[in-house]
């Protein structure tokens, strides 16, 4: 009878285990870097940022995190994006439907560009441009005008491979604390 009871308890502390790495704890290191992520896109403008071709929409007031692997994509010294991939248009539709749960939510837009680039558009820079496309986009699946905030952000030259730079925009969603 004791040898049943400790293979019970073996099993009991072996399944315990796996069910609280899976339903409790989950990934916290990459959620909590993530969400740190999400908060530095909000706040930071002057810096040069590294390369990230994933696309993270995380609000940190909420459960809501949603991470594709792709991004916009643009060539080279061009406004316009590259055709999506179904994966983020896929992602792009959840972060549509959560934006329209909610009128207070805002997404903000940091279109992308490098130092080398021409800029041959009628913005200051071309991560405006480039925010401004993806705007429309957005605007096209039914996130209303008022929700959407763009800028733009410098990112390394070496962010450009085969003539495509491919972390096209950072996000940052959330309701504005007025």
């Amino acid at each position: 009878m004791r040898v049943l009871y400790i293979i019970l308890l073996i099993a009991w502390l072996i399944l315990g285990y796996f069910m609280c790495k899976k339903y409790l704890c989950g990934d916290t290191a990459t959620t909590t870097a993530d969400k740190a992520a999400a908060v530095a896109v909000a706040t930071t403008d002057s810096k040069v940022y590294d390369c990230v071709s994933s696309l993270s929409f995380i609000d940190i007031e909420s459960d809501f995190n949603v991470v594709s692997d792709e991004n916009f994509q643009f060539a080279s010294s061009n406004a316009d994006f590259n055709e999506l991939s179904v994966e983020l248009e896929t992602n792009l539709d959840d972060v549509v439907d959560y934006l329209s749960d909610d009128a207070a939510r805002k997404i903000q837009i940091k279109g992308c560009y490098t130092a080398d680039e021409a800029n041959n558009s009628e913005y200051d820079n071309l991560g405006l441009a480039r925010a401004d496309n993806v705007k429309a986009y957005f605007i096209g699946l039914g996130v209303s005008p008022d929700q959407i905030i763009k800028t733009s952000r410098l990112v390394q030259n070496d962010c450009i491979s085969d003539g495509v730079l491919s972390q096209g925009v950072a996000v940052a969603i959330g309701v504005p604390n007025n």
